[in-house]
């Protein structure tokens, strides 16, 4: 059953990720007519959904996948060339139904997708995460290397309290392809989100490894 609410669907670039604030520049006309109608409900909420192509500037409905997240406009600048720039807090991951475009912008109703943050399992792979983080993050002596991670990204994993926050940090931060992001946002699943990413770490590990040779 969906959530009868309907709220204004925005499709951006990059990946939206739960449990994440964000920025996004937003320039195309029925964009900015769906930022202006989530002024309609007072926590200025919204739908982000990823595009199907990334190089897409105004994607069809079609070309919109059909899960996000819920958020909440934050603030909002206009760029000098018009361009408006939006900071958002991302909430839920949600399946999104009933798109459709109305008044020159999308909207969609939604169903949250549930998520068990405090079992053992996802404390376990929280534990994981850091470990595995923390080894890509390089010594003072080590040259630049495009697998190792910034010591910021570690700083905030360490000050992470549960896993969906973890994923989202290190998918967001890491220099993925939009399809491997795309995969790993889609994955229902925490702890399969989770085994994705600690995937993704072992191979840069590898990498940084035969690099260093």
């Amino acid at each position: 059953r969906t959530n009868m609410e309907r709220l204004p669907l925005l499709s951006l670039i990059p990946v939206p990720f739960p449990g994440l604030y964000q920025n996004f520049f937003i320039g195309s006309v029925a964009l900015k007519a769906a930022l202006a109608a989530s002024s309609e409900n007072s926590e200025r909420r919204v739908l982000l959904a990823p595009r199907k192509n990334p190089n897409e500037k105004d994607p069809s409905l079609e070309n919109i996948f059909s899960f996000g997240v819920v958020a909440e406009v934050l603030s909002e600048l206009e760029l000098p060339d018009t361009t408006l720039c939006i900071t958002v807090s991302c909430g839920e991951l949600v399946e999104l139904s009933n798109l459709h475009s109305q008044l020159g912008y999308f909207s969609a109703e939604y169903l949250p997708i549930e998520t068990t943050d405090d079992s053992a399992e996802t404390e376990t792979h929280l534990h994981l995460l850091r470990e595995a983080a923390e080894q890509l993050v390089p010594e003072k002596e080590e040259l630049g290397s495009r697998y190792q991670l910034p010591p910021t990204i570690f700083e905030i994993l360490e000050g992470t309290l549960n896993l969906t926050q973890a994923v989202s940090h290190l998918a967001y931060h890491l220099q993925l392809p939009h399809e491997k992001k795309l995969q790993i946002l889609s994955e229902k699943d925490l702890i399969l989100r989770a085994q994705l990413l600690l995937e993704e770490l072992g191979v840069m590990e590898e990498h940084k490894v035969i690099e260093a040779k």
